[in-house]
């Protein structure tokens, strides 16, 4: 007993810390970028974050979820893994395009590749610790996460201080990455399972299937939170790079929703596969309480501490951007919201309404973002950020509700 709860400690633990280091890092990069080398590479920091979490996706193809809760072992882990590396070979060849796509020039091109090969190499190792968390070795999934976040963010900090190039520091979290990918990741993937290359295309075919309404989602989830950012950066970098560190404080809330959803999706899973009706459901109803409350939490903490803290941390003024932020920060906790509830879908084995789902607030801020940011300024994009998020959990609990309905409670 005492071993078992010496277990579960270790997985919320490294959970959270991995959680955390993956969501905390790219705040605490955007102000040592800020600090050392200003407001114009914090925007181009800013603009390559972006684009790489919206490359990452395809790399991800949204298939850890699936991959995690998989218990009746449908593909196995050499298809996981051999649909992994494909997926991150045509992330890379899409990223060139896609980054040229928005206007980037000069530096600014490889300095995006380079932070959408780091995500790949994330992405690579996210395979890996899909594998943990299916043998129920989170707190490895946790620790391999936090690990690699924290000295690539390390190396980039000295190497920017050292050299004052983002381009050259930009290097080292790739270099990382890798090198832990082959230390730490490999050697413990060999306790669950062998590390093997499949040419099985027809599983490749199935399990792409299953997995692309999911990960059209994800795609599509990365799009609504970056539409206005790219709405934002054509009036210039400087306000990106305003508009950028305020939307961190939302990601706040996503990090809380993670530390509390992750480590019980196996058991949800297992309630919905054994018709355990009444504790999926409560569950579930728990898990959304939390979201709602740390939302409360956080835009009453933006409200009274918000602008000093972020103007003290960047060095910038955020003085009249006080509403913007609130603004934001209710988004983020609708994101926080719609993001556990497309991996519940995927638990029941839904998610192919995933597509409409997210199709409609899609067309909805491919319109309003540059028509929001022309009239408003930066508080439309905000406003366009809100509005999508709001529309997006108004349909996801319309279908939530939908499948609950047929539940019969026991």
């Amino acid at each position: 007993m005492t071993s078992q709860k010496s277990r579960l400690r270790a997985i919320y633990f490294w959970n959270m810390a991995g959680s955390f280091c993956n969501a905390i890092s790219s705040f605490i990069l955007t102000v040592i970028v800020n600090r050392i080398n200003g407001s114009a590479d914090g925007g181009v920091y800013s603009l390559a974050y972006a684009i790489s979490y919206q490359m990452s996706t395809i790399a991800l193809f949204e298939i850890r979820h699936y991959q995690a809760t998989d218990l009746t072992d449908k593909y196995s882990f050499s298809n996981y893994f051999s649909l992994r590396i494909i997926t991150c070979i045509a992330t890379m060849i899409i990223s060139v395009g896609y980054i040229f796509s928005k206007g980037c020039t000069g530096q600014t091109v490889l300095i995006a590749l380079l932070w959408c090969a780091f995500r790949v190499m994330l992405a690579l190792s996210d395979v890996f610790q899909g594998l943990f968390q299916k043998n129920e070795r989170l707190d490895l999934a946790g620790k391999t996460l936090a690990f690699q976040v924290v000295l690539s963010s390390v190396t980039f900090a000295i190497s920017l201080y050292l050299t004052h190039s983002l381009l050259i520091s930009s290097i080292f979290p790739v270099l990382i990455t890798v090198i832990w990918i082959f230390i730490y990741d490999v050697p413990r993937v060999n306790n669950f399972d062998k590390i093997k290359f499949s040419f099985d295309f027809k599983a490749f075919g199935r399990l792409l299937i299953e997995c692309l309404p999911a990960f059209a989602g994800a795609f599509m989830l990365q799009y609504l939170t970056n539409a206005p950012k790219y709405a934002v950066n054509a009036i210039s970098s400087e306000t990106l790079n305003i508009y950028n560190n305020m939307a961190m404080i939302a990601f706040v809330i996503n990090l809380f929703s993670l530390f509390a959803f992750r480590p019980k999706l196996t058991f949800l899973t297992t309630c919905w596969l054994n018709s355990n009706n009444k504790k999926f459901l409560k569950t579930t109803a728990g898990l959304v309480l939390w979201i709602g409350v740390v939302t409360i939490i956080a835009i009453g903490g933006a409200a009274l501490l918000g602008i000093p803290v972020l103007s003290m941390v960047y060095g910038i003024s955020f003085e009249g951007y006080r509403t913007v932020l609130l603004v934001i920060v209710a988004a983020g906790g609708f994101s926080a919201l719609a993001t556990f509830f497309s991996a519940l879908l995927t638990v029941m084995r839904k998610q192919s309404r995933l597509w409409f789902i997210y199709a409609v607030p899609c067309v909805l801020t491919f319109f309003i973002s540059p028509m929001f940011v022309k009239l408003w300024g930066i508080m439309g994009a905000a406003v366009a950020y809100l509005t999508s998020m709001f529309v997006l959990a108004v349909i996801f609990i319309l279908f939530i509700l939908y499948f609950v309905k047929k539940l019969k409670i026991s």
